[in-house]
């Protein structure tokens, strides 16, 4: 009985390191991902100042003394490198920053199978173009901008080009028209009416076959580019209404 109860006392362990200590280094593993995200998202911000980015990507990493170090973790290393990511087609300049992360974490019921430790590591890059940063995969790329013209009509019926930069292949994806009543001057709030169409060839109209503007006051527009697999995300700047609606 001895003998079997041993034999079942291991099997249960194991069981236990399976469920908890496996677990475990899954959950340590994104924690540690996330300080990578941290680390390379700050670096990129300190660019196009390499010094100054590399400093800021090991400031904000999980290594020790960093601000998102955690418990749970032993000997964690971050290493930190530039890169050049392709911007659509291209890349000159340094506009990338790579961090990698590896720690150890401890075992508990694994022990008792000759398993002490986990390995972990994570990678993480972001980029910086023109003044956005994005998290990006290995291959990059690093999303260009876009730059936007949008005419307006009335009830509205507002028109958006997205044009692409550097060359770029022509953008993809949704545009999200917004419209305003009187009294939300600065678009921040809940639109009177709203339009998402898809781009084509760069170019989408909004179309309204119920919506009538109908409080009195100047009336404003916003427009949202959502981005695709080159390109970031955009928002225009909110705009007055080509027609303003009178009570007298």
């Amino acid at each position: 009985m001895i003998a079997l109860v041993a034999i079942c006392l291991v099997v249960l362990l194991g069981f236990a390191a399976l469920a908890i200590d496996v677990g475990n280094a899954y959950f340590s593993q994104r924690k540690l991902q996330a300080s990578a995200d941290a680390a390379a998202l700050a670096g990129a911000q300190g660019l196009p100042n390499n010094d100054h980015a590399v400093a800021l990507a090991q400031q904000y990493s999980g290594g020790a003394g960093g601000k998102n170090a955690t418990n749970g973790f032993e000997d964690v290393q971050a290493d930190v490198t530039l890169e050049c990511a392709p911007v659509t087609s291209g890349c000159s300049t340094l506009n990338t920053v790579r961090v990698v992360e590896q720690a150890h974490v401890k075992s508990f019921f694994a022990k008792v199978l000759g398993v002490d430790r986990f390995n972990i590591k994570v990678h993480a890059a972001a980029c910086l173009q023109a003044t956005q940063v994005h998290l990006i995969d290995d291959n990059g790329p690093c999303p260009a901008a876009v730059g936007f013209s949008v005419q307006q009509r009335l009830k509205p019926a507002n028109d958006s080009t997205v044009t692409p930069s550097n060359g770029g292949p022509m953008p993809t994806g949704t545009v999200l028209f917004q419209l305003f009543g009187p009294a939300d001057p600065t678009c921040n709030g809940t639109p009177a009416f709203t339009d998402t169409e898809p781009l084509s060839g760069g170019h989408a109209a909004a179309v309204n076959t119920s919506f009538l503007a109908s409080i009195p006051g100047s009336w404003r527009w916003k427009v949202h580019y959502g981005g695709d697999a080159h390109y970031g995300s955009l928002d225009s700047s909110c705009g007055s209404e080509n027609v303003s609606i009178s009570n007298n």
